[in-house]
């Protein structure tokens, strides 16, 4: 395993020790690398990100996380937690949580099968603000980009007065830590019932819990903190209208929500138990010994650290979590909107298996060549012999990043299927075809140039730069990049297959590494690019959308090209022995 001992791995601390002794694991979660080719040349984006401060963007910015609707443009788009939303609405930070109910499927509704659903936007149950910014002019910072969790900040005029919201997936409590301003909680369906509640079990002296009924009969419970170290006074809620809570005086703490399900309205017992403490980012590990994977999501909190954590489960994770993780299950349950019912967790930390990985996967199907006949072997020869004389070059130069790599996939299956025939000056023809295509890219000379984009830092393309930003599907706005290079990663595995020698070549290398280590660095140790641009750990599958501002969330579009970057990234890595990639 060649690995750079000075390599720096922030993302997790050493993987638990909670296996056998005797297993031999492996790290997965390494650096790929700390170079750029010379070839790609530097420039700034058009679409800058919207964050905190000038410090946040000295380090990779994530441009496909679920909460990148927050960093573009008006910044009002939502963002999707699971099971709650999020976005921002006249210095007002809306949560929305929608049931089964709610739902809308069409366009016949009454039909056994359905053309489209609908999860209904901006209804704004409960939100966060404060009174001083119906004064003065809120303005929105996003901070603590990482790749499983951000931070927003609603500051006032006085920048030492805010509140901060923690943005991380399976939140059960939506928090939002608040200094020296006078809380708000509004509501755009309006209250109907709002009260307060004993609340025995609360963390430290002054804490109090609502409970609040809105007029869509969904019932939410609000949890105040003060901040005991400060000797702050507690908050107390008053409902000033029916769309609208405020505090009697100006507060330090947190405040949480948290909604309660249709079918368990005891879950509040449940809420009183752990209300108090709340999840800041999520730390991945992940390592095998073969054929079986383990990984885990490592908890950071903030908060009442007596404490213990609640986090919402999806369907899958709850499927691999181990033993130790299940026996942590609550009665809590809520929908999420298009992933199946969530389960609610005691703890910190959850720890997930995966069994029979397909670590034997090669470049064929398994049904070998030999067992063709002479007539279908004489039927894929004319094939070959019409498609070698194909200008490969031609083909794979055009003014797309992703229809260019199509094609040279293509001509690098084609290479195969000649290995198949074993007719070694065929193959040496089309391979030194292939390998002159692929060559262009190499060195950066095709139509549209790549370039290592300095205001989030990746490499796109330079078509957007000059056509717009819908050109070649978005790439420039980071659209689409693993089912673009995945292409170009799987048509280098095949060269490096047949011809071993073209892998040793350091551009060629470190040419195809950089567009792997655009899509899927794991490292915070990689300075160039953010961890994981487009996998999302949480969900189980890539984001494709980009700095696009999309206000029903991004999506996955195409999970057979998302498969297929990471399968090429395995073949590449087959002759490489860079078995943790």
């Amino acid at each position: 395993l060649r690995r750079n001992s000075q390599q720096t791995t922030n993302i997790l601390p050493s993987f638990p020790s909670f296996l056998p002794s005797q297993i031999m694991l492996l790290d997965l979660i390494t650096c790929y690398g700390r170079d750029l080719p010379s070839t790609f040349s530097k420039r700034e984006h058009s679409c800058i990100p919207l964050l905190g401060s000038n410090e946040e963007c000295n380090h990779p910015i994530p441009t496909n996380k679920f909460y990148c609707n927050m960093l573009i443009k008006s910044q009002s788009a939502p963002v999707w937690t699971h099971p709650y939303s999020l976005w921002i609405q006249k210095g007002t930070m809306c949560v929305s949580h929608i049931d089964d109910s709610q739902r809308v499927f069409g366009p016949d509704p009454n039909a056994t099968t359905a053309q489209f659903m609908i999860n209904p936007n901006g209804l704004c149950s409960l939100g966060f603000s404060a009174e001083e910014f119906e004064k003065e002019e809120c303005s929105i910072q996003i901070q603590d980009t990482k790749c499983m969790s951000a931070v927003a900040k609603m500051c006032g005029k006085r920048g030492e007065s805010y509140l901060k919201i923690p943005m991380v997936s399976g939140m059960a409590f939506v928090t939002c830590q608040c200094k020296d301003l006078i809380p708000v909680i509004r509501s755009t369906i309006l209250i109907r019932n709002f009260q307060q509640e004993e609340w025995n079990s609360a963390p430290s002296p002054g804490s109090k819990k609502y409970r609040v009924t809105i007029e869509d009969g969904k019932t939410w419970l609000i949890y105040c903190i003060p901040d005991v170290k400060s000797n702050e006074i507690e908050l107390e809620l008053r409902m000033e209208s029916n769309a609208k809570l405020k505090s009697s005086g100006v507060f330090n703490g947190i405040i949480q929500i948290a909604k309660v399900p249709l079918n368990l309205p005891d879950s509040s017992l449940i809420y009183d138990q752990h209300a108090g403490v709340y999840a800041t980012d999520i730390k991945i590990g992940a390592s095998s010994n073969g054929k079986k994977g383990y990984y885990r999501f490592l908890y950071q909190t903030e908060g009442e650290k007596s404490r213990e954590l609640i986090q919402f489960a999806l369907v899958h994770q709850q499927e691999s979590f181990d033993e130790s993780t299940l026996s942590n299950a609550t009665q809590l349950f809520l929908p999420s909107t298009t992933m199946g019912m969530m389960r609610a967790y005691r703890g910190s930390e959850w720890r997930m298996e995966e069994n029979d990985l397909p670590i034997d996967i090669g470049f064929l199907p398994g049904r070998s060549p030999d067992s063709l006949s002479a007539e279908v072997k004489r039927i894929i020869k004319n094939a070959v012999d019409k498609e070698i004389e194909e200008d490969f070059e031609g083909r794979t130069n055009l003014d797309s990043m992703y229809f260019s790599g199509k094609g040279l996939a293509k001509y690098a299956q084609l290479c195969l299927v000649i290995q198949c025939l074993k007719d070694p000056l065929l193959l040496s023809t089309a391979l030194d075809k292939l390998e002159r295509a692929f060559d262009r890219f190499v060195k950066n000379c095709q139509k549209f140039p790549l370039c290592y984009e300095t205001s989030w830092k990746g490499i796109v393309s330079t078509q957007g730069f000059e056509k717009g930003e819908g050109s070649d599907f978005g790439n420039t706005w980071y659209n689409d990049h693993h089912f673009h290079y995945g292409y170009f990663v799987y048509a280098a595995a095949v060269i490096a297959l047949l011809d071993p020698k073209w892998k040793e070549e350091k551009e060629n290398f470190d040419w195809v590494q950089s567009l792997i280590r655009d899509v899927c660095n794991p490292s915070d140790g990689d300075h160039h690019f953010p961890p994981f641009r487009s996998f999302d750990w949480y969900v189980g599958h890539s984001w494709s959308t980009g700095i696009f501002e999309y206000f029903d969330g991004k999506d996955e579009e195409s999970s057979s090209e998302d498969y297929n970057f990471y399968y090429g990234m395995k073949l590449w890595e087959k002759h490489e022995s860079l078995y943790a990639l």
